[in-house]
């Protein structure tokens, strides 16, 4: 062969950092699971807040404030309100109103006069019963598909810990793997994935993590491999599914659901079950 008498070999379309990472795997059993880069996605985070706040002051509108010609003229003196009867013992009005809750209750004369009485020794009033209120509980699926994805275990042992591990460095070594048929170093990229993204904490200021790893899956790999489903992808839309909300935000998630027509349909699946 070729690279027997040239004494060297060239893997097309594979990065340095992903053979390294497939030497660890051949010589020390595991590989190490490198840390992301914060520098690209901090400027694009900027850039992007910065585009918000211009956004938001130009769709912003000054607020202008009339004064009513009439708000200028001197208010009128209120007529002259008649005198009030009170009662010497609990000094309540005896004209038939009386204001609690700040409302008015208008009352019979009867009523009045039980009323007051109740007042004057002590007697406790009825309270009002609420009317009974009906509550719709809504059950969302996320809890369920959480528990489903913790319970997911895979074979093998884990690559290393990183504190901010790249994720679709698992990813790329997964497809590596897949290619060249080393089905145990797939297993340890799945079974570390796995433990990496159930100890992610997703926020706005990390979602690329996610969202670089789903456009990586959909887009190095495809939806069948020779054991039936691609693996790979079942894990990431599975993730997907249960971060949904906090990946909606992300205006890119819209944009992968346009340009890969099989995560949208992977993902409803995902939700409905």
């Amino acid at each position: 062969m070729k690279e027997s008498t040239e004494g060297h070999a060239v893997l097309e379309d594979v990065e340095e950092d992903t053979f390294i990472g497939f030497c660890e795997f051949a010589y020390l059993g595991a590989y190490k699971t490198p840390q992301r880069s914060e520098t690209t996605y901090d400027t694009n985070l900027r850039n992007s807040t910065e585009r918000e706040g211009e956004q938001d002051m130009l769709r912003a509108e000054p607020e202008v404030v009339l004064a009513e010609e009439h708000s200028l003229q001197p208010e009128s003196e209120p007529d002259d309100v008649p005198a009030q009867e009170w009662d010497p013992i609990d000094g309540l009005a005896l004209n038939g109103r009386v204001r609690m809750n700040n409302r008015d209750i208008y009352t019979t004369k009867k009523d009045w006069i039980s009323f007051r009485r109740k007042i004057a020794y002590g007697i406790p009033l009825p309270e009002e019963k609420e009317p009974a209120k009906h509550v719709t509980y809504v059950q969302y699926p996320y809890d369920g598909l959480w528990e489903q994805f913790r319970q997911l275990r895979f074979a093998g042992t884990e690559a290393s810990h990183s504190t901010i591990p790249d994720l679709v460095f698992h990813g790329k070594l997964y497809v590596f793997a897949t290619r060249y048929l080393v089905d145990s170093l797939r297993t340890q990229c799945l079974k570390s994935l796995h433990r990496d993204l159930c100890e992610f904490s997703l926020n706005k200021r990390n979602i690329n993590h996610v969202l670089d790893l789903i456009e990586y899956a959909y887009q190095e790999s495809g939806r069948g491999e020779p054991e039936g489903e691609s693996t790979l992808r079942n894990l990431v839309i599975h993730y997907a599914a249960c971060e949904a909300r906090t990946l909606a935000e992300d205006p890119r998630l819209r944009d992968l659901l346009n340009g890969f027509s099989e995560m949208g349909s992977d993902m409803v699946t995902k939700l409905v079950n």
